[in-house]
């Protein structure tokens, strides 16, 4: 894995400048090192004939951010949550983001979520961020069930693939869906 570099004629000296390329990839840091090797021919070598450079991962770190939590089967109010990523890392490539779903509301019958892909076999879905995008948001509808089944909740955990993004403190969201039922009950009552 050899390299030349040639001295222009009448210069004591050539530099080389090193660019590291950005990528959405956390490999820990990565190291280049330079041996001068004699071609035995042309010049010989002095005592300094190593060079080592390391280059540091600079990897995007995403959060969650719950813009609307609120939802009902009444009106078919929808709720929505972003995720966002830092500048760091290859922006201008898209970042697909992993999160795990929960809570007592399941998706279909009790609610649908935009822009979202399933992971098989896992409660995992993830989001896409777009090329040179920062953030994407996915918008929750409810489902009207006509089922009495009181007021109910999904919620979104961030999780690190491990491989291209951290994850910020910013993880968590928690969206309410109000039954339908009940608000009808509530509404005879007043």
């Amino acid at each position: 894995n050899q390299r030349s570099l040639t001295i222009p004629a009448n210069e004591t000296s050539m530099s080389s400048t090193i660019t590291p390329i950005k990528d959405n990839l956390i490999e820990g840091t990565d190291t280049v090192t330079w041996t001068l090797y004699s071609d035995e021919a042309t010049y010989t070598i002095g005592a300094d004939t190593l060079a080592e450079m390391t280059i540091t991962d600079d990897v995007a770190e995403v959060t969650l951010t719950l813009d609307d939590g609120e939802m009902d089967e009444a009106t078919l109010g929808t709720g929505k949550f972003t995720v966002t990523r830092s500048a760091n890392g290859k922006l201008d490539a898209p970042l697909p983001v992993r999160f795990v779903f929960a809570g007592t509301a399941a998706n279909g019958p009790d609610y649908s979520a935009t822009d979202q892909t399933y992971i098989s076999h896992l409660n995992q879905r993830s989001l896409t961020i777009p090329a040179n995008e920062t953030s994407m948001s996915s918008i929750v509808t409810p489902v009207r069930d006509f089922i009495i089944e009181g007021d109910e909740t999904v919620t979104w955990t961030l999780y690190s693939d491990e491989a291209t993004y951290t994850i910020g403190t910013e993880i968590f969201a928690e969206m309410t869906i109000a039954d339908l039922i009940d608000l009808i009950f509530k509404d005879s009552l007043e």
